[in-house]
């Protein structure tokens, strides 16, 4: 059978037309609804990223504070490195006397005594190998019984031997004397590099 239409041709549009409309309401709804679960997903994303920048704002800021707090200790650090250096530098020549006399103190036999001691340091610059300073030593000694002057190469004997920071002293006079001093005598020893506080172990100052 064949099939006739009677319905106007401007209601077969109107159909038409709306059905067309309704395919475009469905359509935009299922573009607003992707819309709106997109823009729910970005706004999860945005407040997931605003909440790491705070947390990672609040570690940095606490690392501030700690650099703020450590910054003190590296200056005093750097402080007490430039007082260290120009200590070095100030004490380089100086030398370590309470070493010498203690040296020296050892080594004097029993029957002798200084009467005076002087040492001198050279402040310029000293040529290698050459003595950096003196020290004048004057002293008594008993008078042995065969009248020589025994006892005072005893002495230097003794002196020139466990000086490590010395050379070998040499006398420059010794007589003999009357009452308390039987016998006189003054030697001169010359120091080495050893002296220096520097060249000592544990002799280099501190702050």
């Amino acid at each position: 059978m064949r099939r006739i239409n009677l319905l106007p041709r401007e209601l077969a549009a109107k159909r038409r037309a709306r059905q067309i409309a309704g395919v475009v309401v469905v359509a935009g709804l299922v573009i607003v609804g992707a819309l709106i679960v997109f823009y729910g997903a970005q706004r999860a994303r945005l407040a997931s990223a605003r909440g790491d920048l705070e947390r990672q704002e609040r570690v940095n800021a606490g690392l501030q504070r700690q650099t703020a707090q450590l910054a003190q200790f590296a200056q005093q650090q750097a402080d007490v490195q430039t007082k260290e250096q120009l200590l070095a530098a100030l004490t380089r020549n100086e030398v370590r006397w309470s070493s010498v006399l203690t040296e020296v103190s050892l080594v004097i036999p029993s029957d002798d005594w200084l009467t005076n001691f002087t040492g001198l340091v050279q402040t310029g610059i000293v040529a290698a190998g050459q003595p950096i300073g003196t020290i004048q030593v004057a002293g008594c000694t008993l008078l042995p019984p065969d009248g020589t002057h025994l006892n005072v190469a005893q002495f230097l004997v003794q002196l020139g031997r466990p000086l490590i920071f010395a050379d070998d002293p040499f006398l420059t006079l010794s007589s003999v004397g009357s009452g308390d001093c039987p016998v006189q005598f003054n030697a001169q020893i010359q120091l080495t590099e050893q002296a220096r506080r520097s060249a000592q172990p544990g002799g280099a100052r501190r702050i």
